[in-house]
């Protein structure tokens, strides 16, 4: 099944009924599913029911646009969601799928085919009987005693937002103004929307009257049960004057009506009480009476309700032995908790001294590995410069070696090899420098075989010489010939 996000209507069709195109799938409801006739519309909203076979729904579709503040449409949408969902009771509408498709906040409940508002308009005089007053009465009692005590107020009863079925049973929905109920308080953000005519006095003004509660459901039933009797509202059409004086216009007296028990006008009476406090105490008291007046009336209701009361003492009976053995759990799991708990402080304890002798042992042997680092360059600088002073010690004694033998060779008279056998320097004429050397002897000092290899490679160096400054002049004759002439060499004649 399809939604309209223009006209909000759901269709099974490429079209809905006014002509567009649906584009959203609505979750929760197949292709089996069919779409019926539109049941409310309001400027932001419209109900609707869908049908597969005997199955019925109601399919409530809200327009967040069509409120001054689209927030208030979200707020009210998640507060009906979150009420329904935490509720389960005859007399409660049930939550089937609530989620939001297109922009649209969608809420699939079950169905009623009509209100208790079409129930009085059908009325002649708006008027119900007696037994079928109070057995209505008696069903709205046993779901507002049921929704406070798991802390639900409603905020809105009206005959509006109570269905009934083809059987008359009732059923409260539309929990958009709900509220849940913490201790004594209750939360009170989104009350406005009410409706005046069966709103408490604390919901009207409550810095005069005080907050809401479940005292206020309350006197909204003994508005309703008012109507249901009386055929007209407890309060005026009008408005005027403020709410304060709205609120404390004093109770028309119901009509004369011998059939009907003292105990029930008093009961409206005190339901509809202008202070908080002189109204009934709990709803459970409320539910009390009216199931007694039922059953006096012959409805039956009595008897039900003395059984359920039974049903609700057994159901306490075992809530008590679920609560205790729920705190075992809880007491247990709180002791293991703690174990748990213990164990990981003396593992982290643990750790944290493992960690601190690895980083003492660490510290430790870092300190010993620099000592001994430290050591041995120590050692290994006193061998380096041992060594030095032996290699220059070997320097210095190789040098005065040398001095020495150079000396001596100097001091030794000059003997031809033949006669001395040396044929590695064949010198056949004295060292330069030496002893038959008269001309060298200044030389001496500077080593006399240097001196004579000097000697000795003169031509040599001199040949040398000679072939470089040939090759130069060479080049430079080459430099001063002109285009066309030959080329001359040294040592060539030039032809004519």
């Amino acid at each position: 099944m399809y939604l309209c996000p223009l006209c909000l209507i759901p269709t099974d069709g490429d079209r809905c009924t006014e002509g567009h195109h649906p584009t959203a799938l609505i979750p929760g409801l197949d292709d089996s599913w069919k779409a019926g006739a539109s049941i409310q519309k309001s400027r932001a909203s419209r109900v609707s029911k869908c049908f597969q076979g005997d199955f019925r729904r109601a399919i409530k579709v809200i327009d967040p646009n069509g409120f001054d503040r689209p927030d208030d449409a979200h707020e009210l949408f998640s507060r009906e969601r979150a009420t329904l969902t935490q509720l389960a009771h005859a007399h409660v509408i049930a939550l089937i799928h609530a989620e939001e498709v297109a922009g649209r906040l969608c809420l699939i409940t079950e169905y009623v085919p009509r209100t208790l508002e079409d129930v009085l308009r059908a009325a002649p005089g708006r008027l119900l009987t007696l037994p079928r007053a109070i057995q209505l009465a008696a069903q709205l009692a046993d779901a507002l005693a049921y929704m406070h005590d798991v802390g639900v107020i409603h905020r809105d009863l009206k005959p509006e937002n109570l269905g009934l079925d083809d059987r008359d049973h009732l059923y409260v929905f539309d929990f958009g103004l709900a509220g849940v109920r913490r201790g004594d308080s209750a939360t009170t953000v989104g009350v406005k929307g009410f409706s005046r005519p069966y709103a408490a006095p604390e919901q009207l003004d409550p810095k005069v009257f005080g907050r809401d509660g479940p005292w206020s459901d309350r006197y909204a039933l003994g508005a309703i049960l008012y109507e249901l009797i009386a055929g007209r509202s407890h309060r005026p059409q009008g408005f005027s004057g403020g709410y304060e004086a709205y609120a404390r216009q004093p109770v028309p007296p119901l009509p004369p009506d011998p059939a009907r028990p003292a105990a029930l006008d008093r009961l409206i009476l005190q339901c509809l009480a202008v202070e908080a406090g002189a109204r009934p105490r709990d709803t459970w008291a409320v539910l009390d009476v009216v199931a007694e007046l039922a059953d006096r009336l012959g409805t039956g209701l009595g008897e039900a309700h003395a059984r359920f009361v039974q049903v609700e003492i057994g159901l306490a009976t075992e809530q008590a032995a679920l609560a205790e053995a729920q705190a075992s759990v809880a007491e247990a799991r709180a002791a293991a908790e703690r174990i748990a708990r213990q164990a990981r402080t003396e593992q982290t304890a643990q750790r944290k001294k493992l960690a601190e002798e690895r980083a003492a042992a660490t510290d430790a042997l870092a300190r010993e590995l620099a000592s001994q680092r430290a050591a041995a360059e120590a050692a290994l600088a006193e061998a380096r410069a041992s060594a030095d002073r032996q290699l220059k010690h070997a320097k210095v004694e190789e040098r005065a070696q040398r001095d020495r033998l150079a000396a001596e060779r100097a001091a030794a008279p000059w003997r031809p090899w033949s006669e001395t056998g040396d044929t590695a320097g064949r010198r056949d004429r004295p060292p330069v420098g030496g002893a038959g050397d008269p001309a060298g002897a200044h030389r001496a000092g500077r080593g006399g075989d240097r001196s004579a290899r000097h000697q000795r490679d003169r031509p040599r160096r001199r040949a040398k010489r000679a072939r470089q400054a040939s090759a130069e002049a060479s080049v430079s004759l080459v430099g001063q010939a002109g285009p066309g002439r030959r080329r001359r060499t040294p040592g060539s004649t030039a032809q004519p």
